[in-house]
């Protein structure tokens, strides 16, 4: 039998030292780990999986693009931070 979790969409911001990402990753609806500061530091997370992307590089800003799945090294990660949902 699957298991079915139930998630919740979080946009987010984020900076790494080459790009700004905007996008959405998913958390539990409430409860235990489901603020995004539980997420970033949950013991053996090495990435974040961010949805819906999109990468404006800091050195070309006109070069921005999109992606639909993007995985990120938590430690690449210099500041993130929740935002108003896109439409």
């Amino acid at each position: 039998m699957e298991a079915h979790l139930e998630r919740r969409r979080e946009a987010v911001e984020l900076e790494t030292t080459r790009y700004r990402v905007s996008g959405t990753i998913m958390l539990p609806p409430e409860g235990y780990k489901s603020r995004l500061s539980d997420h970033l530091n949950e013991a053996g997370r090495e990435f974040l999986i961010i949805l819906d992307a999109t990468l404006t590089p800091f050195d070309e800003p006109e070069g921005t693009f999109d992606v639909p799945v993007m995985m990120l090294q938590r430690t690449k990660v210099d500041i993130i931070f929740p935002v108003a949902p896109r439409n």
